[in-house]
């Protein structure tokens, strides 16, 4: 082969080999079973198959969905068209909202927190390190609770949520 045609031919070899990635269904499944609600089985289908747990966001305007198969966040708007998504770490397992603009995912394989924010554009801003796998969270007026191992801790509540007992905000 001469020299010119080696790039081209591992263009070639990369492009049919494909980015790694697969189809949903191939990938492996939810850190966290769907936690159901009336809101995330009405979303159940076309936007996202394998969604594990739904909340309002934006004033009621969007309804940000956690994908766990996915492993992203995708908002949709009142018509249930995608207006966004955003990763959502290794192992996405419950989600939460402000109700306005800042939105939360627990992410149990990576231990951590993650914050959202919605302006100028959607994108994850925040990882927040946690002492163990969550398994539920809550937004609750000025705080945020998230459930480690049985054990409640609450973080004062925002685009930089810190745990209360180093917070004068709680």
């Amino acid at each position: 082969m001469p020299r010119a045609w080696r790039p081209l031919a591992l263009l070639g070899a990369l492009v049919l080999a494909g980015c790694g990635s697969g189809a949903p269904a191939g990938l492996p499944a939810p850190a966290a079973p769907p936690k159901r609600s009336a809101l995330l089985d009405r979303l159940a289908g076309d936007a996202c198959p394998d969604a594990v747990d739904v909340t309002r966001y934006d004033s009621d305007r969007l309804v940000a969905v956690l994908c766990g198969r996915e492993r992203v966040v995708r908002l949709l708007d009142r018509s249930l068209r995608a207006a966004g998504s955003a990763p959502a770490g290794t192992g996405p397992a419950r989600i939460a909202s402000d109700g306005r603009a800042v939105l939360y995912v627990t992410d149990a394989v990576g231990e951590s927190l993650l914050v959202y924010h919605l302006h100028p554009r959607f994108e994850l801003i925040r990882r927040v390190a946690l002492p163990g796998a969550p398994s539920a969270i809550a937004h609750h007026g000025n705080r945020l609770r998230v459930t480690i191992a049985g054990r409640a801790l609450d973080f004062a509540a925002g685009s930089r949520p810190v745990p209360c007992t180093r917070s004068p905000r709680c």
